[in-house]
């Protein structure tokens, strides 16, 4: 619930609780699922050696207490693409999905295919990452699952934006926002709010983008996910550069796309950096 609502520091301390509490019990399930929980905290901050031995562990102790890995395996994809290893997190991916199927647990195909159609973007493969989303978003709906169905969405709302589909982007956007508005998912909606923004001025809905950035700025107030606040900051930067200050936005653009690496985000900084250079090709 804290995750949620976007206090990533009020999680950590929750979840490392509760970890030394399943490790006193001996309950090698519940080990495995708050080790992963505090791995992907960890990279929050910093994708260090130390959280993706923790995210191996939370793996290693699923399979030894005979339980799915699915969540692990797809979450370990996600550490390790962000790092830049596109062929390790291709690995665990190849793995997810078709362990999904064999669960009762159907939460379990729309997560594995949304983060596994991120990986596969990163090499350039679009059609086959926008069918992993659609897959995940037909998964999702077919359980009524809001953040996956929003996750979806959001995936495809990003490629659109970059092959400047503005109409198909925003209307995935759109749809969204009202999922993650479901379940009160700030961070996801302030993301997508960003986005929205982008959307709405290339398609010279002037008064539309105002109204989402300013929701985004509200909404990145409230939260303290790095990772999502770096997303949030890189679209509405991308908003101040196409109205002016373009000099300055490219600055800050390369100060965030340094820091993402200093935090071991490779794919965030290549994030900042491709924003960079497509706001100087367009002087």
């Amino acid at each position: 619930a804290l995750w949620t609502a976007g206090d990533a520091d009020g999680a950590k301390r929750a979840v490392e609780k509760a970890l030394d509490l399943v490790r006193e019990t001996g309950d090698l399930n519940r080990q495995a699922w708050n080790l992963n929980a505090l791995a992907t905290m960890q990279s929050d901050a910093v994708a260090s050696d130390e959280a993706g031995a923790h995210f191996r562990e939370a793996i290693a102790l699923a399979r030894q207490a005979g339980r799915p890995t699915v969540w692990y395996l797809a979450a370990y994809s996600g550490f390790l693409e962000l790092r830049g290893d596109l062929d390790g997190a291709q690995t665990q991916c190849e793995q997810a999905p078709a362990e999904a199927k064999k669960q009762s647990d159907r939460q379990l195909g729309p997560y594995a295919e949304s983060q596994c159609a991120a990986v596969t973007l990163d090499p350039g493969e679009v059609d086959a990452a926008i069918a992993g989303y659609q897959r995940s978003q037909a998964a999702a709906r077919e359980i009524k699952d809001h953040y996956f169905d929003a996750i979806a969405a959001l995936g495809i709302g990003q490629i659109a934006i970059g092959r400047k589909r503005w109409p198909g982007a925003r209307e995935a956007l759109v749809h969204a926002i009202d999922e993650f508005v479901i379940i009160g998912e700030a961070a996801g909606e302030a993301n997508a709010q960003g986005l929205l923004a982008l959307c709405d001025a290339a398609l010279e809905k002037n008064s539309d983008s105002e109204h989402a950035a300013a929701r985004a700025r509200e909404l990145r107030a409230r939260i303290n996910q790095r990772q999502q606040v770096f997303v949030v900051d890189l679209a509405l930067a991308q908003l101040q550069g196409r109205t002016g200050a373009r000099g300055a936005v490219v600055a800050k653009l390369r100060a965030m796309a340094i820091d993402a690496e200093q935090r071991q985000w490779l794919s965030l900084s290549l994030e900042a950096k491709l924003a960079a250079w497509e706001l100087l090709q367009e002087r």
